[in-house]
């Protein structure tokens, strides 16, 4: 899993990204090839967390 350290957030600092598991990540992307699927190609700022 790839997510911030816990002494880097804070309530102050929250995270800028949510965790997510990079092997997951890395095959998505690998099989993909970038063609044009009927979901939309994984990209690391789907993990970006929304502040609101």
């Amino acid at each position: 899993m790839v997510e911030p350290l816990e002494e880097l957030i804070s309530d102050e600092r929250p995270s800028k990204y949510k965790a997510y598991n990079w092997g997951k990540f890395f095959s998505t992307r690998k099989r993909s090839n970038l063609k044009k699927l009927d979901v939309e190609n994984i990209q690391i700022d789907h993990f970006k967390v929304v502040a609101g």
